[in-house]
């Protein structure tokens, strides 16, 4: 039985002659049972991802529905800010391997599949219609793309803007989305950057792994007494200096952005006795899979 949204390729026994890289497949048990329909990579661990449980498969229009019915859940939530969000999370909506932010004018795609990227393409004019954004651009980053033996790469459509201003909780931010990662900015941490900002009031703060200043920034703003924020992206250090002076002159003198690898300036900042008062940590994944936590 499926136990989940996903089927790695060791538990795939046979596999049809008409199954492509990134197209739908059936997906059917050992005894010919229908299961459902999913994305399949004959190269990839992870083999196939569900996309419906249904007879029939899910074609363009029902993929639609699907998508614009994502956005309504966001549209029609008032804890979430119409402006900037994200539309779709994955499985969890339906769409595997998939991610969607909306910037003002622009949903910002992150694919962990080249079955995603196809997916994403053909979601793009009913997310444009459900949410009156113009513009999109879609990243199917190396690694991912690596996994299958595919060729990574990014899609922007035609007079998409490089870079876009957003404001979030009293804060604002400028998006390179030429240079960010992923979307190009954390939308999904916004919670915690509010409840982040609501104990800073007076502190001297650190932000660990900082990017471009999310955690760090919404502290300034909070009130903090000291920001200091460390990374070793030397682009986001700068887009992060950027932000700061965004956010006027009171917010750029008590923020400090430092080009520097983590690990070791934290050993600095233990030998100079430095403390503080609100420390958020939130570094790059350090075990991406099972070999590299034997390794």
């Amino acid at each position: 039985r499926l136990r989940g949204p996903r089927v790695f390729r060791k538990n795939v026994r046979e596999v049809g002659p008409d199954a492509r890289a990134g197209g739908l497949v059936a997906v059917r048990d050992g005894d010919g049972e229908h299961l459902g329909w999913a994305l399949f990579h004959p190269h990839s661990q992870i083999a196939l991802r569900l996309l419906s449980r249904t007879e029939e498969a899910p074609g363009p229009e029902a993929l639609a529905a699907r998508a614009q019915a994502a956005a309504q859940r966001r549209l029609t939530d008032p804890s979430i800010p119409d402006e900037v969000c994200r539309v779709i999370h994955g499985e969890a909506d339906g769409f595997p391997g998939l991610l969607v932010d909306r910037y003002g004018p622009i949903l910002a795609a992150e694919a962990h599949s080249l079955g995603s990227v196809q997916l994403f393409r053909s979601i793009i004019p009913a997310l444009h219609e459900a949410l009156g954004t113009e513009h999109f651009q879609i990243v199917f980053d190396e690694r991912s793309a690596r996994a299958e033996g595919e060729r990574p790469g990014t899609k922007r459509s035609d007079g998409a803007p490089p870079f876009l201003r957003i404001e979030e909780g009293g804060v604002r931010y400028e998006l390179d989305f030429a240079r960010g990662h992923k979307t190009g900015f954390f939308c999904d941490q916004r919670e915690n950057r509010a409840a982040f900002a609501a104990l800073a009031a007076g502190k001297r703060v650190l932000d660990v792994c900082s990017y471009t200043g999310g955690f760090a920034l919404s502290a300034a703003f909070g009130g903090a007494e000291e920001v200091l924020a460390v990374d070793l992206d030397e682009d986001a250090i700068a887009q992060g200096k950027r932000n700061a002076n965004l956010n006027g002159a009171a917010v750029a003198r008590r923020t400090k952005f430092v080009h520097a690898d983590a690990f070791s300036y934290l050993r600095q900042l233990q030998r100079n006795e430095r403390e503080f008062d609100l420390i958020v940590v939130d570094p790059p994944k350090f075990v991406p899979n099972r070999r590299a936590w034997d390794e």
